[in-house]
């Protein structure tokens, strides 16, 4: 396994809890926003394990910045980090994949701001991208044996999601956007992409999974601006 991360610290925790599991995995310290970048990844993956089988493209960052007071910046990090980091550590992983005769499967770490409005533009144009690229290489690949499927979260308790809100009453408007009532955590969305990866799904290509608690059939959806001012 190699664990991808512009952060070396944050980077090398995550290798210390797979260690912890009593897995052994490899630290590649790399902006996904950068298109070489994302090429040296790949090839170091394939350098130190001699193939590349699972992509699982998970980078993302968040921005409720409206389209109204959009600065060009921020449009071109939220875009560049989720959806070109996604375009291009695919392009070289698919490279890899296609010259192996077991091909390989790529799993998109989606988000219901590609399906509903969460007043939130550059995020949601951004996910909203990585369905159509989900798509596009599924059926563009699956003759080369690649699989690609998008598992799409719903309100998860996650560092992302404290930083945009930490208090209880935050848990629990998160909570409530649910028809389970309860929010996730990073393991829910895992296991998802555990199987999609797996060879129990090695029939399922072009998919799109929620793992949300029911919350995008749950309309109307509220937007979290509007979750946040509620009473």
């Amino acid at each position: 396994m190699v664990v991808v991360d512009r952060d070396r610290e944050a980077g090398r925790r995550t290798c210390e809890l797979i260690a912890a599991d009593g897995e052994k995995s490899l630290l590649e310290v790399a902006d996904v926003s950068d298109a070489e970048s994302c090429r040296k990844a790949v090839a170091a993956a394939t350098t130190a394990y001699g193939s590349v089988d699972v992509l699982v493209n998970n980078a993302a960052v968040t921005s409720f910045m409206p389209a109204s007071d959009m600065a060009e910046e921020e449009w071109s990090r939220v875009i560049g980090i989720n959806l070109k980091g996604a375009m291009f550590m695919s392009k070289w992983a698919l490279k890899a994949m296609m010259g192996q005769a077991h091909g390989g499967a790529i799993v998109n770490i989606a988000s219901g701001a590609g399906l509903r409005s969460f007043a939130s533009p550059a995020y949601a144009a951004s996910k909203t991208g990585i369905l159509g690229l989900t798509a596009d290489l599924a059926g563009t690949y699956g003759r080369h044996g690649v699989r690609v499927n998008a598992v799409v979260p719903g309100m998860l308790n996650t560092p992302m999601a404290r930083r945009i809100d930490a208090s209880e009453r935050g848990r629990k408007l998160r909570s409530a956007a649910s028809p389970l009532g309860t929010e996730g955590t990073g393991w829910d969305v895992a296991w998802a992409v555990l199987f999609l990866a797996g060879d129990e799904a090695r029939w399922i290509t072009g998919a799109v999974l929620p793992v949300d608690a029911g919350m995008l059939v749950a309309a109307p959806l509220p937007t979290l601006p509007f979750m946040r001012d509620a009473e």
